[in-house]
């Protein structure tokens, strides 16, 4: 029951349920009849005296021994049974476990196909094998346990079996005392018998079930692999199809490929067969046309090698044509190959053996066909080959013909290149001036559209502009075109240039370099016809441009002769309106002038006078000298005077001829001026005899300025030169009078040398007493600051409900502050004074340091280092000014310092007197609440008077400590 299946379950359960039954029963009947047989032979005993009842016992004891001996028999026919079901068992458990063996192996051949398996189509077949194969091999492992339970059960009950065979034995043998055990022995072993055969029973029908189970995996793992074995070599028989086919595809590609070249080569020897014909041909016309007798071997080898080479061309035609039709045979037996390789693939089972032999036989006409064709394209490779060397040959020979006369066309193109390049640089040059013209035509009417802004005028001006921008427009397009032009023809002339180059080089280039450099030259040659053809087409748009800007010029021109037409009267009108303000400018100007030059010859005439007094001094002081040593220098004076006074004439003579001339001229401009207006009033028939008039007399005006200008720029030059008489003889006279005065002036120079040593003196003095007084207002200052520290201290020590205590402290405390500050501005002005003092001092200095070098001068210098000592001693006099008003400032200020610290000293006295009396007071309140406790106190208070007179004598300490500290305070 334990191998069978959830649907039998049931059902075996029933048939072990009645199975125990039937023994149970049995057992029954065999225990039944064991008693009746001890009865019988009880009573057989007993009644041994009855003749009846002693045949009754014997017959039944007769029948029981019967009963015992069946029981035997029955129980050896099932030892006999069981044996045979062990045997049975035994060889089925053999037979399963061989059978697991043999599962296993086929899972593992069935796994290692899967795996070894590269093709996807197989995959299905192959994993379908091994899972089934894996389906069996796990029946085979259920079927050998099932044989096995079956075959440990089966000898379970064969044991079983044997012991109910002994024990039915052991029932016939035992005696009457031990006949009910021995049956009921019997019948335990009976039973265990039945329960072990049915056991085993159900063990064998499991087993048998297992193996059913086991026989259908086998069978279907068998068609799994049978499936996946005939997947495999039918894949391996389309496989082989396959690659026949792809063989044949190959062969056909290869059969195409060789087709097309041949097809190519054909088409190129034909091309080379053309070519060769037409090479024939054009060293046939250029030997022909060849004139020059030297170059006539070399065109007739060309002749001759191109001959050749049409010969050789022509073969490689024919073979190329020969190998090309044997291709083409080739590819159509390969084609038809491939197809009869595909046919075997879609053939019929009847029909593979028939398709493959086509195949076959395709195959091997593709083989021969494509052989062939080999053959026939290795000859045409070999004529193609030398077709080569004969065009090679045939190639050189025209090159080295051609070669002279491509020297000479290149040289004639560059030549030509040459000159349209400089005809172009030219035009360029022509363009950018017409440009540059157009340009500035641009800004002249520009210029006359913004000058004239009369709106009459409007019109015609701004058409002119409009027509001028035009015309820049086509001007400078024109210009880029010339530009564009010359660029290119400047390329193509070194396009040629580099023609020439190239087309030289290949007349002696070595045989090795000729091709490359033949392609140079046409490489070269291309590029020179290139860039002619880009300058061509540049010069073609150049002279368009050119004819585009010619017709904007007309229309430029005649519109700006419109406009000036418009503008001519205005103009005219201008003409006279500026001839008449200019007149009148000159006019004023010369009025100026006039003016300028009448008060000149007063300032002349006053110079000239001042000259002949100087004059006449500097001779009065050389006719009264008496010093030798004076002489030169006085006599030097009077000459340099009487030159002074001689500029001095002239210059009044210059300015007296620049006033009459400057007159003349502001009269002459007055004229002109109104000879310009009356052309303005001036009627038409009068017009062209009032523009003379007023020409004339603007010569007249132009002339008169000019002398007038040339004698004011006389009169300035005369003006000038007695300038420097007067300076040369202001410094004789000075020269002299320092002379004359040396030793005055010595003798005052050491006075004011000495006085200045002296301020000197008192400056060092007066700072040395401010920095002393600086030094006791940090001294009070010091003090002041820790004055306020201890007030600040008493007013916050004071308690605040004695209110005049602490208002005298408060006060004592501000008279400290006020006269800190008061301490602190009188400190800043002694050292603003001290500063001043210093610096009065150092002035002072150098006042002497001046003053002294005065005396120790050299006469040239005398005269630098004197105003040097003059700004020297004025600059320490205001030092000194200055030093003393800073001093006096901080003597007030140490004045009030002092009188705020006495205030200061003095309301700390106060201060002090106030808090002593505090202090007295709350002594005399100490002392009468002492004594009022005293009285009060009864007998158990003896200590107390101890105490108050402690309290005494703290009292008393803290007035003698704050009258110490109000003493101490006071000294400081």
């Amino acid at each position: 029951m334990k191998t069978a299946k959830p649907a039998d379950k049931a059902k075996a359960k029933a048939a072990a349920t009645k199975a125990k039954a039937d023994a149970a029963t049995k057992m029954k009947e065999a225990k039944t009849a064991a008693d009746d047989s001890t009865t019988a032979q009880t009573k057989a005993k007993t009644t041994k005296a009855t003749s009846d009842a002693s045949q009754k016992a014997a017959a039944d004891a007769k029948k029981e021994q019967d009963k015992a001996n069946q029981a035997i028999a029955d129980a050896k026919a099932e030892a006999k049974t069981a044996a045979a079901n062990a045997t049975a068992t035994a060889s089925s458990l053999t037979d399963a476990k061989a059978q697991a063996k043999a599962a296993d192996q086929a899972l593992k051949d069935a796994q290692a196909k899967a795996a070894s398996n590269k093709d996807p189509k197989l995959k299905a077949a192959f994993d379908k094998a091994a899972a089934d194969a894996k389906a069996a091999k796990d029946a085979a492992d259920k079927a050998a346990a099932a044989a096995k339970d079956a075959d440990d059960k089966a000898q379970a009950a064969k044991k079983a079996a044997d012991a109910s065979v002994t024990a039915a034995e052991a029932v016939k043998k035992a005696k009457p005392a031990d006949k009910a055990k021995a049956v009921a022995a019997a019948v335990a072993a009976k039973i265990k018998s039945n329960s072990a055969m049915q056991e085993a029973a159900k063990a064998k029908a499991a087993a048998d079930q297992a193996m059913a189970d086991l026989a259908k995996k086998n069978s279907v793992a068998k068609s799994s692999q049978k499936a996946a074995a005939d997947a495999a070599a039918a894949k391996k028989e389309q496989d082989r199809i396959d690659k026949a086919i792809a063989d044949a595809k190959a062969e056909a590609k290869k059969a195409a490929a060789n087709a097309t070249s041949t097809a190519s080569s054909l088409t190129d020897a034909q091309a080379k067969a053309k070519a060769a014909d037409q090479a024939l041909k054009d060293a046939q016309t250029k030997a022909t046309s060849n004139k020059d007798p030297k170059l006539k071997a070399a065109f007739d080898k060309a002749v001759a090698d191109a001959k050749a080479a049409k010969a050789a061309a022509d073969k490689a035609a024919a073979s190329a044509k020969d190998a090309d039709d044997k291709a083409q045979v080739a590819k159509k037996a390969a084609d038809a190959s491939v197809t009869a390789a595909e046919a075997v693939k879609t053939a019929k089972p009847a029909d593979k053996a028939k398709a493959d032999a086509a195949a076959k036989a395709a195959k091997a006409k593709s083989d021969s066909a494509m052989q062939d064709a080999a053959k026939a394209t290795a000859t045409a490779a070999q004529d193609k080959a030398d077709a080569a060397k004969a065009a090679t040959a045939a190639n050189k020979s025209a090159k080295d013909a051609e070669a002279a006369g491509n020297t000479a066309q290149a040289k004639a193109d560059a030549a030509k290149a040459a000159a349209t390049a400089k005809a172009t640089a030219s035009s360029l040059t022509d363009a950018q001036a017409k440009a540059k013209a157009a340009d500035q035509a641009l800004k002249d009417a520009q210029a006359n559209a913004k000058n004239n802004p009369d709106p009459k005028l409007k019109i015609a001006l701004d058409k002119a502009v409009a027509d001028a921008k035009a015309a820049k427009t086509a001007a400078d397009k024109a210009a880029a075109s010339a530009k564009d032009a010359d660029d290119k023809a400047q390329a193509a002339k070194k396009a040629a240039d580099a023609a020439v180059t190239t087309a030289e080089a290949v007349k002696t280039a070595k045989p090795a370099d000729k091709a490359k450099a033949v392609d140079a030259f046409k490489a070269a040659k291309k590029a020179a016809a290139k860039a002619a053809h880009d300058a061509d087409l540049a010069i073609h748009k150049a002279a368009q441009d050119a004819a585009d800007k010619a017709k904007a010029d007309v229309k430029a021109n005649d519109s700006k002769k419109a406009a000036a037409d418009a503008i001519a009267a205005k103009k005219e009108q201008d003409r006279i309106n500026k001839a008449i303000a200019d007149a009148k400018a000159k006019a004023a100007t010369a009025a100026a002038n006039a003016k300028a030059a009448t008060k000149a010859v007063t300032d002349a005439q006053t110079k000239a006078k001042a000259a002949d007094q100087a004059l006449k001094d500097a001779q009065a002081k050389a006719a009264s000298n008496n010093d030798p040593k004076l002489k030169a220098s006085l006599d030097k004076a009077a000459a340099d005077a009487k030159a002074a006074k001689d500029a001095a004439d002239k210059a009044a003579a210059s300015a007296k001829d620049a006033d009459t001339k400057a007159q003349a001229a502001k009269k002459a401009a007055d004229a002109s001026v109104t000879a310009a207006e009356a052309v303005k009033t001036a009627k038409p028939a009068d017009k062209a005899k009032a523009v003379a008039d007023a020409a004339k007399a603007k010569a007249d005006a132009d002339k008169a300025a000019q002398a007038a200008d040339k004698a004011l720029v006389d009169a300035a030059q005369a003006k000038a030169d007695a300038s420097k008489a007067d300076a040369k003889a202001t410094a004789s006279k000075n020269a002299a009078d320092v002379a004359k005065n040396a030793a005055q002036i010595l003798k005052d120079s050491k006075a004011k040398a000495k006085a200045a040593a002296d301020a000197k003196a008192a400056a060092d003095a007066k700072a040395a007493k401010v920095a002393k007084a600086t030094k006791a207002a940090e001294a009070r200052k010091s003090k002041l600051d820790k004055d306020i520290v201890k007030a600040k201290a008493k007013a916050k020590s004071i308690d605040p409900k004695d209110k005049k205590t602490k208002a005298a402290a408060d006060k004592a405390a501000k008279a400290a502050a006020d006269a800190k500050a008061k301490a602190d501005a009188a400190l800043a002005a002694s050292k603003k004074a001290a500063d001043a003092s210093k610096k009065a001092a150092e002035l002072a200095k150098k006042a002497a340091d001046a003053a002294l070098a005065v005396v120790n001068a050299k006469p040239s210098e005398f005269a630098k280092l004197k105003a040097d000592a003059i700004a020297a001693k004025k600059a320490a006099d205001d030092a000194k000014q200055i030093a003393d008003q800073e001093q006096n400032v901080a003597a007030k200020a140490e004045q009030d310092s002092k009188q705020a610290q006495a205030n200061a000293d003095k309301t700390a006295q106060a201060a002090d007197k106030a808090i002593n009396n505090a202090n007295k007071s709350k002594k005399s309140i100490a002392s009468n609440k002492s004594n009022e406790t005293s009285n009060n106190a009864d007998s158990k208070t003896k200590k107390k008077p101890a105490i108050i007179a402690l309290s005494v004598i703290g009292g008393v300490l803290l007035t003698i400590l704050s009258l110490g500290v109000f003493l101490k305070f006071k000294r400081k």
